[in-house]
């Protein structure tokens, strides 16, 4: 049988393009979802074969080391991060999640094999840092670059993966297979294969897809389902390969033939994730894991404070139609991103309610001072400022009497649902004197950096570069756990 790599259903991928069978999204480039089959019947010269093999244990997912994952962040690698060793080579770090990609191919004589990384235009156009893989083998075991997300990794979270792919067919390859390996078909404690295995050929026939090879950026969305071994082994057909995830590989199957392939905006989006609003973008493990700081012990460190809470968030965006609900899926995370970078530098990862050195304090007169003698300073997951703008949100959220915030601006930071409030209200209405409000911002193209000149303009042009920074990396680590390449985040300020 030949390769199944087929066009299904139009599901939007969070790129903006659609899976349709090969029509164009951003970039000139095209999305499409991969078939259901990996059987090639060695017409890409992968021969590997299970047949019948009946596997045993669960190799090293028997450890303490099985990380289940939460479904907390999408992105698997993008290469934009340029990591510990500046090499652009790490994976995202999130849910459970660390490693990098790695070259795996045989040691024969006369094989050149090369993998980087390289700043050249990627899927959207504009320069992308990808993964590049090309060289030419001379026989026996198959090229692959692959990355080990964990030791072994529960990933049933989520619905499967999609990646960006693009390179020469003309070099001598013009499919790839991307697999995942699991103790089916790598049944050792090490997570490999002993002689024993090798001889009873339980060995390397993974759960696996073709996809083509196009001198074109393509985007392929593959759900697990999808994934399937050359020959069967003797497994419950409801078997999930995600369950006992030990790496994901992307395999050259003419191990004695050239090849030339680069891998971008590689996530566990398969195309068809929801986006439809708030709700869909940050479920309530990510927005738990959005505030944690990593330890170097391994440990997990809540920065968030137990007042600013989930529901609490969920119920003021509800007050507000037009949030993460405008223009296309990225559009949508997008904004979620930016809205939420900004509050986290506002707030310290939403640790501090009050602005620091002025909480239960009259002496912060220089922004005013409200009838009850309390000042109206940094206030909320946006720390609302000025007489002027409390008077303005507690009119377009239409509070009065006992929650009028202009009278007693210390609402803001003891009435939870009016703290977040706020933020929406200024991230919708707020323009700052700019003439347009950091919502349209977002959603008009303008990016990041529109919308810290709306908030706190003053840092832009040089005048604050580590404030830019701070929200710039955690605009860049939300866009990441929402499944997205954010590109240029300063454009603007």
């Amino acid at each position: 049988m030949s390769s199944t790599v087929t066009g299904a259903g139009g599901a939007t991928g969070s790129g903006g393009s659609v899976g349709s069978g090969g029509s164009t999204g951003v970039g000139g480039s095209t999305s499409v979802d991969a078939g259901g089959t990996a059987t090639d019947g060695g017409h890409f010269g992968d021969t590997v074969c299970g047949a019948g093999v009946t596997p045993v244990g669960i190799g090293r997912c028997a450890t303490s080391k099985y990380v289940i994952a939460k479904g907390t962040a999408l992105t698997i690698a993008n290469f934009e991060d340029p990591g510990p060793k500046a090499d652009h080579n790490t994976i995202f770090y999130g849910d459970g999640r660390a490693g990098n990609f790695i070259d795996l191919h045989a040691s024969t004589t006369g094989a050149v094999i090369t993998m980087k990384t390289e700043h050249v235009p990627g899927p959207r156009g504009s320069d992308s840092w990808i993964l590049h893989y090309s060289g030419k083998g001379t026989g026996g075991a198959s090229p692959m670059f692959s990355v080990p997300v964990a030791d072994c990794y529960d990933s049933r979270a989520y619905k499967g993966v999609s990646f960006w792919i693009k390179g020469n067919p003309a070099a001598g390859n013009d499919h790839l297979k991307f697999q995942v390996h699991t103790p089916v078909a790598q049944p050792a404690p090490s997570g490999g294969c002993t002689a024993a295995d090798d001889a009873a050929g339980r060995c390397n026939d993974h759960f696996a897809a073709y996809v083509e090879i196009k001198s074109t950026w393509t985007r392929y969305n593959i759900h697990w389902t999808d994934l399937k071994q050359n020959c069967r082994s003797n497994i419950d057909p409801n078997y999930n390969p995600a369950q006992y995830n030990e790496m994901f590989s992307f395999v050259i199957p003419k191990s004695n033939a050239g090849f030339d392939v680069s891998l971008d905006e590689f996530t566990f989006d398969p195309g068809d994730v929801t986006t439809n609003g708030l709700t869909d973008i940050v479920k309530e493990a990510t927005f738990n894991e959005m505030w944690t700081l990593a330890n170097p012990d391994g440990t997990v460190t809540q920065l968030r404070n137990p007042f600013y809470t989930y529901q609490g968030m969920l119920t003021a965006a509800s007050g507000f139609a037009g949030f993460a609900t405008t223009g296309d899926a990225r559009t949508k995370r997008l904004e979620a991103a930016a809205f939420f970078s900004n509050v986290a530098h506002e707030t310290d990862s939403l640790g501090i309610i009050e602005e620091k050195g002025c909480a239960t304090d009259h002496t912060c007169t220089q922004y005013g001072t409200a009838p009850n003698g309390l000042t109206y300073h940094g206030r909320g997951p946006i720390q609302l400022t000025l007489g002027v703008n409390y008077s303005q949100a507690n009119t377009g959220l239409g509070l009065s009497g006992t929650q009028n915030i202009a009278n007693n601006p210390e609402l803001v930071a003891t009435d939870a649902a009016i703290s977040w409030k706020t933020a929406f209200w200024f991230w919708m209405s707020g323009t700052s004197g700019g003439g347009t409000t950091p919502h349209q911002a977002i959603t008009g193209g303008q990016g990041l950096g529109a919308t810290i000149r709306i908030i706190n303009g003053i840092e832009c042009g040089g005048a604050n570069a580590p404030a830019v920074a701070d929200r710039i990396r955690h605009f860049k680590r939300f866009s990441y756990m929402f499944g997205l390449d954010p590109g240029d985040a300063n454009n603007g300020c």
